[in-house]
Order: structure tokens, then sequence, then C-alpha cells
């Protein structure tokens, strides 16, 4: 089923990054990949200046964050557990950095770099970087992908950043060649944005790499890793399966212009580009951001006459995947490519009528109307025999129904009784 999901991509993607003025105060999220949460290793009243680290986390794997400014450790208000409150003092004093040649760094220091200077994959999941380099043995990478496919609708962050700093992006491809030594690298567009093509092939760089460039259709969820693998490679992988354990690394371009600004600039992971996006108002723009500002003080600077009981929803990233950002007090996160300002959505469910859409769009071959039924009923055996977790929560499936039944939080409520029927076996 081909079906064209409306957007202002087209006009946001031709906005020129623009750099957020400076904020009084940023608000760093601790909580990293898998739900754990990082300690902090300054107290209120410390002075930190930009690029220090702040806080830290072994579990499951290395975890860092950084002050974007300089400053002082705030314990007002939000020194609650989940955030780390930086006061800006405007002076920009910077933590004194190494210098040494880029390139001459061997790929085992490369590898320590990119895991110390905090990198998380900008797709959204926030895996750190460095894990995906991790590889038993001597397993060869027969697939380095590099992820240029920004298929979620509204967001232009990705082309906005490939657009303008494409040399940037090589150097990070090349870096990370150092340390997997991939037999084949290919950069995904989608087709219609295959203009980008010409910015990568006329670098000397692009000639002095295993490089290649795939246009991939649009299609959603092309952008998805595992989608992607299917496309590159005719691979398919079920969901939980690691990429690296059949020698193949997807990384997206936002994370390797983080691993070229760590290696040449010396800079931590402390900011990133986000795509705005208002239909209503046809406000829009691709602004690099610092890692910590909140999302509210974002949109007071953006928004013209902003007001927060004039918009009824912000969600953080896309429309299909993005999630709803409840407090407004939140904010941004390594993982955030974007943010949307959304009217009140008046939803009528209805029951399922049995029409076979969700099926129908599903990437994973997946059979979302069974979801709805098992889950109500708690029908855990069942949410298993019909593969819950392999869902990748594109949300294609609530998208196309007729019925808008809520279905990814179907999905996850059935993820959550199978975790919890684990856990407690485990217990």
């Amino acid at each position: 089923m081909n079906l064209l999901i409306p957007s202002t991509k087209k006009e946001n993607k031709k906005r020129a990054i623009t750099s957020l003025n400076p904020l009084k105060r940023y608000r760093l999220p601790l909580k990293a990949f898998g739900g754990t949460l990082m300690q902090p290793v300054v107290v209120a009243g410390d002075y930190v200046r930009k690029n220090q680290l702040v806080a830290e986390s072994n579990s499951p794997f290395y975890n860092s964050i950084h002050s974007p400014v300089s400053g002082w450790v705030s314990s007002e208000p939000d020194w609650d557990g989940l955030y780390l409150s930086i006061k800006n003092d405007f002076l920009e004093l910077e933590e004194d950095k190494l210098y040494f040649d880029p390139n001459d760094l061997s790929g085992e220091e490369l590898l320590l770099l990119i895991k110390e200077s905090g990198i998380v994959g900008c797709g959204g999941a926030q895996f750190p970087t460095y894990a995906k380099y991790l590889f038993d043995g001597d397993r060869q990478v027969d697939y380095f992908i590099v992820n240029g496919t920004e298929c979620e609708p509204y967001l232009t962050a990705d082309y906005a950043l490939m657009s303008e700093y494409p040399e940037q992006i090589l150097g990070g491809i090349a870096c990370v060649q150092k340390i997997i030594k991939a037999k084949h690298i290919v950069i995904t567009l989608e087709r219609q944005n295959k203009e980008l093509q010409k910015n990568f092939e006329s670098s000397s760089l692009f000639a002095s790499l295993p490089l290649a460039i795939k246009i991939v259709p649009d299609n959603y969820p092309q952008g998805g890793e595992l989608q992607l693998i299917k496309t590159v490679t005719g691979i398919e992988l079920r969901k939980g399966v690691l990429p690296s354990s059949i020698g193949i690394v997807v990384n997206n371009v936002a994370t390797l212009w983080e691993i070229y600004k760590a290696v040449y600039q010396r800079q931590k992971y402390i900011e990133r580009i986000v795509s705005l996006s208002d239909k209503e108002k046809a406000l829009g723009g691709n602004y690099l951001v610092k890692i910590g500002t909140p999302i509210e003080e974002m949109l007071k600077y953006l928004v013209p006459e902003y007001d927060d009981r004039n918009i009824a929803l912000v969600v953080k990233g896309g429309p299909m995947m993005g999630t709803i950002v409840e407090p407004l007090s939140a904010s941004i996160d390594k993982g955030t490519g974007g943010l949307m300002l959304l009217p009140q959505i008046n939803q009528k469910i209805e029951n399922c009528i049995g029409c076979g859409y969700c099926v129908e769009v599903c990437p994973q071959r997946l059979m979302p109307l069974e979801f709805i039924q098992q889950t109500s009923n708690s029908n855990i055996p069942h949410l298993s025999k019909y593969n819950v977790n392999d869902c990748i929560e594109c949300a294609a499936c609530e998208y196309i129904c007729p019925s808008e039944i809520p279905l990814i939080s179907h999905i996850r409520r059935g993820k959550q009784l199978i975790s919890m029927l684990k856990k407690g076996k485990n217990d």
C-alpha cells in the first residue's frame, strides 16, 4: 500500500542551520541507554567548564555527559536524579584540550576517544557508539552502512547536516574505517534527496575510501536499521539481533559528524542539529542546539508570540515514532532530531473492523491487529506467538488504521507484560 504522509519536509530542508543563542540555564538529562541513570561526578556549587565531564555510568555500557557551557552546578530546582542543572556564566571557558595529530591516532586510540567523548547514536536510541565497534576475535566487517535515510516525516536535521557538512561526515567515516576496516562502505540517501550525492562524491576523501552511494526508495520506515540492512545487503535480521554479529555496522550521519568533531576539534558531544516544524503556523528550521536545552526555553526563543496555552502538543522526534513532551521543562537530549508543534487531535476510537491494513503496511510482517485482543486479555503466550517483541514501533499500523486504534500503546503494553513475566521467573 502506497500512502503519502504529508509534512513540511520539502520546505524545511531548504533552511540553513542556525545556532541557538546561549541560555541562562541548561538541564542535562541523566537518563542513558537502557533506562539507567548516569551518576553526577560534580556537586551543587561546583564550577564546571565547557566540555567537562559531569556525569557517567558503566551499566550496561559506558555512558557520559559533559557540560555544554561554563558555569555553576545548581541544586534548584533540578537536582532530582533525572537532570543536572548548569547555570551559564556566558564566559565559554573550556576544559583544557589534549593536542594531538588526528592522523597519528591508532584505531584503539580513536575508539577510546569516541567512548570518552560521550558519543551515542544520534538517530534516537542513543546506543553508545563505541560499543558498535567492538568485535569478538578476528571477525571481518563486511558492510559499514552510513544512514542518511531520514524517512520520518517533518524531520530535516540530517538533510541539513549532509547539505552543509559533507566533508566533516566523510572525515568521521574515515575515523571509523580506521577502527573497523570494513570491506564496503555505503552511504544511503532517499531518492527525494539524491541531489546530496554530489556533495559527497566531490570530496577527495570519497575517492580514498571504499565508498558507494545507494539511492533508496522514499518509503517509511526505510531509515530503520533493520530495513536499511535488508535494502543494502539483502540480509533480513530479526529485531534484537545485533548487526555486528554478522559483520555489519550502521551509523547515522549525525553520529559521524560528532565523531569528526571529537577527533578534529576535541569537542565532546555537547550539541546537535534539531529541526523544528509547525505546520499550522508555517514555522520551521534547522538549529544547532546545546544538549540540555530546556524545550520550553527553545520554543520561547524560536516561536513568535509563544504561549504554551496555544500549543496543544509538542512532540520530540517525528510524527510516527516521536513521543509527546511532558512536561515542557524537559530537555533536548542526544537523540532529539526534531520537535513538532501540533494542534489538539480529536481522536474517535472505533472497534477493529479486521480490514488488515495494519498487516499490509507492517515492515516486520507482523499482525498488529492480533496485539489488541491479546494485550487486553493479558494473553502473554499469544503475544509471544505473534512476536510482539519484533515490532520496531514505527507506527505505520496506527497511522493507517481506519478505526484510529492506538495500536502502539497496545504493543508497548504487550512488551511490558512479557518483560514482567520474564523478570518474575528470574526472581
